[in-house]
């Protein structure tokens, strides 16, 4: 995704030079959008994300 920034030791996100406040799993949960060309179900999200 162009104009974002990720730094997946500490959570950072930088939005078009402006840094993002998020906790760890709206983190992941936006990383996992940057997979334009993967499709996930609701229960891939869940596990992964959450880790249930």
């Amino acid at each position: 995704m162009q104009g974002l920034s990720f730094d997946t030791a500490s959570y950072h996100v930088i939005a078009n030079d402006q840094a993002l406040n998020m906790g760890p799993t709206e983190f992941k949960l936006l990383h996992f959008m940057t997979h334009l060309e993967r499709v996930y179900s609701r229960e891939q999200l869940l596990n992964q994300v959450m880790g249930h």
